[in-house]
């Protein structure tokens, strides 16, 4: 995630919060990262964007988005990885079902490696009390109606 990226779409997206523009302001205390920081629609679009080539290759329709929340921040300079998990299928007729995600953000850490150090990845950070994860920056349930096989 670059400087350009973020400021440029920040702007297309019509957010013109100077969190997200103004390098003065931000530095003068009003940034809790000392510096810009990377719009939030931007990191979902992101983030669903990476996860979307291992899950959404039969996808119809993006049927709802629930439990979204960004635990912490992203600024320029920070690699972001997706990682999903099911949390259901129901069948919605004969030829799809309504299958929902888990769907994770994380920066500068693939979310493999924090799995084989035991971080609890598919947990809401906002419903920790203990274990949260500073590299968990995204999470939403996804649900999706998706074509069945065969």
């Amino acid at each position: 995630m670059s400087d350009a990226e973020h400021m440029q779409l920040a702007f297309l997206f019509r957010n013109s919060h100077p969190l997200h523009f103004d390098e003065v302001y931000c530095k003068g205390g009003a940034s809790f990262a000392g510096t810009r920081v990377v719009y939030g629609g931007l990191v979902f679009a992101w983030v669903a964007s990476l996860a979307s080539r291992d899950t959404c290759g039969n996808v119809v329709w993006d049927a709802r988005y629930d439990n979204g929340a960004h635990p912490n921040g992203v600024v320029a300079g920070d690699t972001l990885y997706a990682a999903s998990k099911v949390l259901s299928v129901a069948s919605h007729d004969a030829r799809t079902s309504l299958v929902t995600f888990r769907l994770v953000g994380v920066k500068d850490a693939r979310p493999a490696e924090l799995l084989a150090n035991g971080a609890d990845l598919f947990t809401s950070e906002l419903a920790k009390k203990d274990g949260k994860l500073k590299e968990k920056v995204f999470e939403i349930d996804r649900t999706v109606l998706m074509r069945k096989r065969g």
